[in-house]
């Protein structure tokens, strides 16, 4: 089996480092890494490390590129970018994926699935999301900041075995990963919890530590998942009646220097998902008449912020 992880970042390098480490000790996969800079680097002179609450692992990937023109075909592509990188990558791989490959999102927001669809329409699209609090520490170096982490992607009646046995291959290798119905739903379970975290995070420089300790960016944050979950009614995805509490507890037990991968992005002068995560919400509750005046106001601010 041949797996492609596009993309080494915080969740990308986590299971990148996991499925090169099982491919190491067991046969018959091929983990290939596509991956830039420093970070390819760091990976083809030392490998990739893996920094876990339990230990750490440091495991070599079959090949590592920046460009997959000299890759053969895959099984399964994992594309663990971000959301600006998408149209690009797509581009880089198209020669690794035909009717047989299955392609793996794990990017955060919603209007993804359109580009995927244009890409690559006849490859087997799988609809999936991760929960993970990880990072790039520094290059070809992930830090797995929380004890637990787990992976969802879509099960396709057509393709179950093949699906099924992948599942089985992430569990193997140490990822705890579900091969589920209903992905649509759980979709948007992650997506209205980190896009309000991500947008307001971003927009005042913030973690979740000076959220909880001010009453008042708590209840602004609070707010924005009342927008963003309006929204998610609207369009009739069928989420628990409670999932605003329990997004709050959520976010209670996060780290208390954690914010979001947007909210780094911004102090480092990268590029952000500010459209996929923040603006899409707005764009969407406009459309259907809803108002978010928190996302509108959270907005402004990242225009106006400065972090350099």
């Amino acid at each position: 089996m041949k797996i492609l992880i596009a993309g080494i970042g915080g969740v990308g390098g986590f299971i990148g480092a996991k499925l090169a480490q099982y491919a190491e000790q067991n046969d018959g996969f091929e983990i290939y890494f596509l991956s830039r800079g420093k970070n390819l680097e760091k990976i083809l002179s030392h490998g990739i490390e893996l920094i876990e609450p339990a230990g750490s692992i440091l495991a070599r990937p079959s090949i590592a590129a920046d460009n997959c023109s000299s890759f053969p075909k895959m099984d399964v592509v994992v594309l663990s970018c971000k959301s600006y990188d998408l149209e690009n990558i797509c581009d880089n791989i198209s020669n690794s994926v035909d009717a047989e490959t299955i392609v793996i999102p794990l990017l955060n927001g919603i209007s993804h699935s359109e580009i995927l669809r244009r890409k690559f329409p006849d490859s087997i699209l799988c609809s999936a999301f991760i929960y993970i609090v990880s990072k790039l520490e520094a290059p070809a170096q992930i830090l797995m900041e929380s004890k637990s982490h787990s992976l969802y992607f879509e099960h396709i009646s057509s393709d179950s075995e093949r699906l099924i046995a992948l599942e089985n291959l992430f569990k193997a290798a140490g990822i705890h990963a579900f091969c589920v119905d209903n992905i649509e739903e759980n979709i948007w379970r992650k997506f209205t919890f980190i896009s309000p975290i991500a947008t307001y995070t971003s927009a005042y420089n913030l973690t979740k530590k000076d959220i909880v300790e001010h009453a008042e960016h708590a209840t602004n944050l609070k707010e924005m998942m009342v927008e963003v979950f309006a929204l998610s009614q609207s369009l009739k995805i069928k989420l628990p009646d409670n999932i605003l509490e329990q997004h709050w507890e959520q976010f209670l037990k996060l780290p208390d220097g954690s914010s979001s991968s947007m909210h780094r992005d911004y102090i480092f002068g990268k590029p952000t998902e500010i459209a996929t995560l923040s603006e899409y919400v707005v764009e969407q509750s406009q459309t259907l008449g809803l108002n978010t005046p928190y996302y509108n106001k959270a907005i402004e601010q990242i225009g106006k912020s400065n972090y350099n």
